[in-house]
């Protein structure tokens, strides 16, 4: 065996200490980003299971909120929000999905729907929720996205 052939770790013919010290700035990196990730993801759920109270003393709940603000930047195509709201929209609907991947995204809610109501039936997703969801369900599973409705 030739030493001359035998190539580095890198480029710059890294030494194996300076490739292990590199990987190891990256797992720490990686670890902080997945424990960030996770933090985020514990947060978005805290606010979804919580209820608030609007100004005129009527509770709602954190997934309620969402909703309607999805709905509200749906409603007005000027706004500047409306876009990612689209975005949003699609990715829920599954518009963008193979209908391989629309039978999975409907299976998954089912199965998160069906898991909640066995954990705790009384903070269960509510009726409001149910539809919205069962809507959004019902979105992804057609395949025309066109308005047959005015024509």
């Amino acid at each position: 065996m030739n030493d001359d052939n035998i190539k580095g770790y890198g480029f710059d013919e890294r030494t194996a200490e300076e490739q292990r010290e590199i990987a190891r700035k990256g797992g720490k990196a990686s670890g902080v980003a997945r424990r960030r990730k996770a933090d985020l993801r514990r947060m978005a759920q805290d606010i979804l299971d919580g209820t608030y109270t609007d100004k005129n003393g009527k509770p709602f709940t954190g997934a309620d909120l969402i909703q309607n603000g999805l709905m509200q930047n749906l409603s007005n195509p000027n706004s500047k929000n409306w876009g990612k709201a689209m975005d949003i929209f699609i990715q829920l609907t599954g518009a963008n999905m193979s209908p391989e991947q629309k039978a999975k995204l409907k299976a998954e809610t089912q199965l998160a729907k069906a898991k909640a109501n066995a954990i705790d039936p009384k903070h269960a997703v509510s009726t409001v929720n149910d539809n919205f969801l069962e809507a959004l369900n019902a979105t992804a599973e057609g395949d025309d996205w066109s308005d047959n409705d005015n024509g």
